[in-house]
């Protein structure tokens, strides 16, 4: 069984823009944190 280039170009693309998503998602949290504990 082969997988089509296609397929995993799109799949590796999805995956970088869920991790950016999680990044920015947790960043936001710990600014988020910063300010209010101080």
């Amino acid at each position: 069984m082969s997988i089509p280039k296609s397929w995993l170009i799109h799949s590796l693309a999805n995956l970088r823009k869920t991790t950016a998503d999680l990044t920015g998602v947790e960043s936001n949290r710990a600014i988020a944190l910063f300010f209010t504990d101080t």
